[in-house]
């Protein structure tokens, strides 16, 4: 993942739990793992089309989580070799064995934000997640039964076992097909239900 979009999905996890503001951009550095002037750069870019707010003595409010998670949807991609890889269950296999460590896969993550039993719709192809020691060096088997996503060694550490909702939603939306669109309204529905303005 380039380091905007972490940066995005840091202020939006935070914002789906309704932590909105941040003191500084160096708190969110900081937390998201990122260089200050590319934090700077990601939360401007957000300031540009009305996501967030300046506060005083640098900091600043997020006024719309739709629009946050809306842009780190729009910027994803996953047909990038940079983030992904196309290979076999077996290839997956392995890396268990190896001890690589691994994140639930993409719709298995949505299930489980969605309370743990899926209403939404059955579906064949799924993602895992992997931090740089299952990634960097590797050459994956050839394959189209799984996507391996790269993710940043923190976001592994932090999400215990699931993507965030905030990565799962933005990953959903670059994920074609019906059932990754209904997963993506349902997430939606139960992370952002709202208008904003209609938030306390």
């Amino acid at each position: 993942m380039k380091n905007n979009e972490i940066v995005w999905r840091t202020i939006a996890d935070a914002a789906i739990v309704e932590r909105r503001r941040w003191d500084s951009i160096a708190d969110l550095a900081f937390e998201a793992g990122t260089h200050e002037q590319t934090t700077h750069l990601a939360v401007k870019k957000l300031r540009e089309i009305g996501a967030v707010t300046k506060l005083g003595r640098g900091g600043f409010s997020v006024t719309s989580p739709d629009k946050v998670i809306t842009l780190l949807s729009a910027w994803r991609n996953l047909t990038s070799s940079r983030d992904c890889a196309r290979t076999t269950v077996n290839e997956v296999n392995k890396l268990i064995e190896q001890g690589v460590r691994l994140t639930g896969a993409l719709f298995d993550a949505a299930v489980h934000h969605l309370g743990g039993v899926n209403t939404i719709a059955d579906y064949s192809h799924n993602a895992v997640y992997v931090g740089h020691d299952g990634w960097v060096g590797r050459t994956f088997e050839p394959g189209d039964e799984i996507t391996i996503l790269f993710a940043d060694d923190r976001a592994i550490e932090k999400w215990a076992g699931v993507a965030s909702p905030a990565q799962t939603i933005a990953d959903l939306f670059a994920t074609p097909g019906w059932q990754s669109a209904e997963f993506r309204f349902a997430m939606l529905d139960k992370f952002v239900p709202r208008r904003d303005w209609e938030q306390r």
